[in-house]
């Protein structure tokens, strides 16, 4: 949320309870279909848990990126 308000760009998500974690279903109006999702990367690696429970810290890199889901 913070991102969003320092830069300009707006994100939809759901939150699911069973998780404690929140999905983002879209940002900047593109939005999550079929296979493609946005997925977070940490200081190039894919997050592994939800974005909201990631522990960040000064000058880590955090990336979203739009690609296809494999199964």
């Amino acid at each position: 949320m913070k991102a969003a308000e320092k830069n300009d760009f707006e994100f939809e998500s759901t939150y699911y309870k069973e998780f404690d974690s929140y999905l983002i279903e879209s940002i900047n109006s593109v939005e999550g279909s079929g296979d493609m999702f946005w997925q977070y990367y940490l200081n190039g690696e894919m997050g592994m848990i939800g974005a909201n429970s990631q522990f960040v810290q000064d000058n880590d890199i955090i990336e979203w990126k739009y690609e296809e889901f494999e199964y």
